[in-house]
């Protein structure tokens, strides 16, 4: 038999395929134990409910996001450049990657106050403050070793950039642009900012 954090991680992998296509609305209970091969009484043991299940799948894929862009911060830590810019591209790709998100991005619990829109701002708060704690960091050491002007503010560049990041994800997520548009104008913009 599975140990309890399999079965859990096995049930938000099934759920959040369901999201990625079904979104939030549209998704039963039903759905993630079909695709998973469990009853419900199974998924009940794990989560009180979906809105539980949603929040563990965002949270997923927001610490999946993480994850890719902590790679990048690794890869390129005594090279400050290479690491902003490769780091701008990883977080527009991996972010586009999450099914979940992008869903909810362009449905309607994302216009209001509501169960669903705060769950995700949640998530969303996390990996904004370990985001801007990237940034503050990168920006005080570019100011220590010379690279970047003293008179830049890290707390005000981190919040900015941040602010600019999610305002592009917009424009990303809506699917409303072709892809390869958006990444050749995006990488255009990143070539244009970090020379």
């Amino acid at each position: 038999m599975k140990n309890i954090e399999e079965v859990r991680n096995s049930i938000v992998e099934a759920a959040e395929k369901c999201f990625s296509v079904l979104g939030f609305e549209k998704t039963t209970l039903g759905n993630i134990t079909d695709g998973e091969g469990r009853s419900k009484t199974s998924v009940y043991y794990h989560f009180k409910n979906k809105h539980d299940i949603f929040k563990s799948v965002i949270e997923k894929e927001f610490a999946s996001v993480r994850d890719d862009l902590q790679k990048v911060i690794d890869k390129y830590q005594d090279d400050r450049k290479s690491a902003m810019r490769e780091y701008l591209r990883k977080r527009i790709e991996s972010i586009r990657r999450q099914g979940a998100f992008r869903h909810f991005a362009s449905s309607r619990f994302a216009l209001g106050d509501n169960l669903v829109s705060r769950t995700v701002a949640s998530a969303r708060c996390q990996f904004d403050n370990w985001e801007k704690d990237y940034l503050k960091l990168n920006v005080a050491n570019g100011i220590a070793e010379g690279s970047i002007p003293p008179g830049i503010s890290p707390d005000v560049f981190a919040v900015a950039v941040v602010s600019i990041l999610k305002a592009l994800e917009i424009q990303i997520l809506s699917g409303k642009d072709k892809w390869e548009d958006i990444k050749n104008t995006y990488n255009g913009v990143i070539e244009l900012i970090i020379r």
